[in-house]
């Protein structure tokens, strides 16, 4: 590295060109499934009621399987969608998973009975299909059986886990 004295610069200056350097922002991606609401405030487009909503519906699903999800919050516009969504990521390993064959009455009450995707009826049916059968081996058998609907499956599959029963 080598220093040009001030009177060396000027008159060298017609013969060099210095472009500046314009330091551009590093684009960090926030993961909905792990940021707190100071996190997600950093997000353009978020404020402190968002960010709450964001958090609690993250605590309701068990976690986003997509950042599509965000469009289903209370309050969330579309432009504010389309504005939120490049700033975000959704790390899917994040998600809690309930185990549907295994887990007590209670869990499955306490994790579904609140979740956005299931239907107090459907838990009803769930529960006490699963008391009288034992338990399903994918979520297909649970459509095939009317518990729960094609739509509802593809909502609920990242959020289910079908542990083999013992026969």
């Amino acid at each position: 590295c080598y220093v040009v004295s001030e009177q060396m610069m000027e008159r060298l200056s017609q013969y060099i060109e210095i472009k500046s350097v314009i330091n551009r922002p590093v684009r960090i991606l926030v993961d909905i499934n792990k940021a707190d609401t100071a996190q997600l405030r950093r997000v353009s487009g978020i404020g402190a009621v968002l960010a709450a909503r964001i958090v609690d519906y993250r605590e309701r699903l068990g976690g986003y399987a997509s950042v599509n999800q965000l469009a289903e919050i209370p309050g969330m516009t579309e432009a504010n969608f389309e504005r939120i969504v490049p700033q975000i990521l959704a790390d899917s390993c994040e998600i809690q998973k309930i185990d549907v064959n295994f887990a007590s009455h209670k869990t499955l009450a306490d994790q579904l009975g609140n979740h956005p995707y299931m239907k107090r009826g459907v838990l009803r049916k769930l529960l006490s299909t699963r008391q009288m059968k034992g338990g399903w081996s994918t979520i297909r058998d649970m459509v095939n059986e009317n518990i729960i609907t094609e739509r509802e499956a593809e909502k609920l599959a990242p959020y289910l886990v079908f542990r083999p029963t013992e026969e």
